[in-house]
């Protein structure tokens, strides 16, 4: 139960009001640890100098404070709690994609690409960045050969019309089937038509970034052709007669390759030529080249430069620079080098 009573205020002849709440429970002096604070009453203790407090008390807290600080201590736990589990949720969604490998492709392309002739031939490719498993290479939506590795050549020789058709590459693990390839058009085609002639411009060696054009020529008035980039994977670019040539602008490392062409005429009857001759585009990122270079040259110039301020400091030793030549030190200092 809170107790009032009425104080004197010293020196002023008024007084003041003090409440007393209900006293918590004294703890003993002799158990009070340093720097501790304890809860106590009013009781004084008399010394030499008068009384004074017997130790700093505690008063207990309102209730409404209490409760205040217990409500924010729940709402904080609350504000932590939604943020814990979104940090949760983002590890698990990281585990879960280093977990779960992306599926594998397979490349499919002809080596040379082209119209096979009748008596021809070619190597059909198949290559996946995969391990332990097979290739199966499908004809015609059949099984046709199986060969294990991460690369695999089905070589076509003595070409007839029986090995046209549609190819697909399948890489298996047993009897799974991990990924496929696309389809990949194997035709066979007498050559009527003059061979064409494949230039390249500026040249077959340029820097990242230039324009490059490729000009393929044939003596045939209304043929179109194909400019084939070997190993590539997507249909090869088609050159129509009123465009001859094909124009490539801010080059990359990504165009470099082998690159040939083949025309052909539409009409009653579908005429092809032979392929063309093979120009091996190389592009040079001179940017890399020249930042490896520079690196050297200052490499190189700093160490010279050591070697130079070594040189001028010379060797260390005892004394140096205190010897003086015997000319400049008198007959006395002669005669002491003489007679040691």
């Amino acid at each position: 139960m809170t107790r009032s009573s009425l104080l004197p205020s010293p020196g002023t002849g008024t007084f003041w009001l003090q409440l007393n709440h209900p006293r918590p429970e004294i703890v003993s002096e002799e158990t009070q640890a340093v720097g501790q604070k304890v809860a106590c009453g009013n009781e004084s203790t008399t010394g030499p100098t008068g009384s004074h407090p017997a130790a700093q008390c505690l008063q207990p807290k309102p209730s409404s404070e209490v409760l205040l600080e217990r409500r924010t201590a729940g709402s904080d736990r609350d504000m932590m709690l939604p943020v814990t589990h979104m940090l949760a949720f983002s590890a698990w969604l990281v585990a879960q994609s280093k977990a779960t490998p992306s599926a594998p492709t397979v490349s499919i392309f002809l080596k040379p690409p082209g119209v096979i002739p009748p008596g021809g031939s070619t190597t059909i490719c198949c290559s996946c960045q995969c391990d332990n498993g097979k290739f199966v290479l499908y004809r015609k939506g059949n099984p046709h050969l199986e060969l294990r590795g991460s690369r695999a050549e089905f070589p076509i020789s003595n070409a007839t019309t029986e090995d046209a058709g549609a190819y697909s590459c399948h890489y298996m693990d047993g009897d799974t089937v991990l990924a496929r390839s696309e389809i990949l058009d194997v035709m066979v085609q007498e050559f009527s038509l003059p061979t064409p002639v494949l230039s390249v411009l500026p040249g077959q060696e340029v820097a990242a970034g230039a324009y490059v054009i490729f000009r393929c020529t044939i003596a045939h008035s209304s043929a179109s052709c194909f400019l084939y980039l070997e190993g590539q994977v997507k249909t090869p670019e088609l050159l129509y007669k009123d465009r001859d040539d094909f124009n490539l602008s801010h080059v990359h490392k990504g165009n470099g390759g082998r690159y040939s062409c083949q025309c052909f005429t539409k009409g009653s009857l579908l005429k092809w030529s032979a392929v063309s001759n093979a120009l091996d585009l190389v592009v040079r990122d001179y940017t890399w080249n020249n930042a490896v270079r520079l690196a050297l040259g200052a490499a190189l110039l700093l160490l010279l430069g050591l070697f130079v301020a070594d040189a001028v400091r010379g060797p260390a030793g005892p004394g140096r620079g205190s010897a003086r030549p015997l000319r400049d030190r008198g007959p006395s200092a002669l005669r002491g080098e003489r007679d040691r």
